[in-house]
């Protein structure tokens, strides 16, 4: 067979297993196949782990926290700045 001349046709019953290993063999030589099939279309990546978006009591808990965080280091800063105002009054 020449690959300038023939195409590759691989059967429908043809299962994937065998279906990779005949699309390596024909790819290293050079022919061209007709049917590659999806596989060969787009290659294989890693199933990436699917994360479900929050419900609404878990978002508004979300919320809830951050507000939470966020007044604590307001309350810090104000504690901190007292703080420097009282011992520039002491220095004074």
């Amino acid at each position: 067979m020449n690959p300038k001349i023939h195409i590759i046709r691989i059967s429908r019953r043809v299962g994937e297993r065998k279906r990779l290993v005949i699309l390596d063999e024909t790819r290293r030589r050079n022919f061209h196949i007709a049917n590659p099939g999806k596989e060969a279309e787009k290659p294989r990546a890693p199933e990436e782990p699917t994360t479900e978006p929050p419900t609404q009591g878990e978002a508004d808990a979300e919320i809830e926290q951050s507000k939470d965080a966020k007044q604590a280091d307001e309350e810090t800063t104000e504690t901190q700045d007292l703080d420097e105002t009282e011992s520039e009054d002491k220095d004074s």
